[in-house]
């Protein structure tokens, strides 16, 4: 909600309930406030633009089901994402209906997927940083790791680990994106936040900062920031 830290959140354990879920919000919000909505946990593929262009949507999904298996073109939302040296779309699958709940709630809602979110977060990050030094932006808990790369202002890696992600995973993931690409894994930074118990052992490899030290909502609440953009 406007002018507070506190992350709230409602589970939601029946998808009968989404509309209910969503009204609630309304009504506590306003209808007319700031929406930005991501699903967390959803496949996303990224494409050059260079490699595109020109092209229709359904190439696109072709690219996404390619790579993560068939999925249904209707869930299927493509995001042009263009932020310092980085042009691509992403290509992200989803739930319809959860979407389409959304927009009959919340019209002006700005849906975006996490992909996107932890890729602006990533090259911002890499500005302070030297070139060739990547800088990763993680966050990790029960529904698994997102996180994505950058460096010089330029996306290296994306990738979601779905829920069970242990730190190991997440490390062994991360330090393998280094060694593919030639990067210097001793140089590398880690800007992370959620589970502080899902980055044991990652100080042996990498350096660590935490996105909001000790925030008891789990770091939900950098999140959501982010998702404004």
């Amino acid at each position: 909600m406007p002018h507070e830290s506190q992350a709230r959140q409602r589970e939601i354990s029946r998808a009968d309930m989404v509309p209910e879920v969503l009204t609630a919000l309304r009504n506590q919000v306003g209808a007319g406030c700031d929406v930005v909505c991501a699903e967390w946990g959803a496949s996303t593929t990224l494409v050059p633009t260079e490699l595109n262009d020109g092209q229709h949507q359904d190439v696109l999904v072709g690219a996404h089901a390619r790579q993560h298996g068939p999925t249904s073109q209707e869930g299927v939302r493509v995001e042009a994402f263009n932020r310092g040296g980085t042009r691509c779309h992403m290509v992200t699958s989803g739930d319809p209906m959860w979407s389409n709940h959304i927009s009959k709630v919340f019209p002006q809602a700005q849906v975006t997927s996490m992909a996107s979110v932890m890729a602006r977060e990533a090259i911002r990050l890499s500005q302070t940083q030297p070139e060739d030094a990547w800088v990763f932006r993680v966050h990790m808990g029960d529904q698994g790791m997102h996180a994505a790369a950058a460096a010089g202002q330029v996306l290296q890696w994306e990738q979601h680990v779905q829920a069970g992600c242990t730190s190991e995973d997440a490390l062994y993931a991360m330090v393998n994106a280094c060694h593919r690409s030639g990067a210097e894994v001793k140089d590398a930074l880690v800007v992370w936040s959620g589970d502080a118990q899902r980055t044991q052992g990652w100080s042996r490899f990498l350096t660590l900062n935490e996105a909001q030290p000790q925030a008891a909502d789990g770091g939900w609440g950098v999140v959501l920031n982010l998702m404004r953009g």
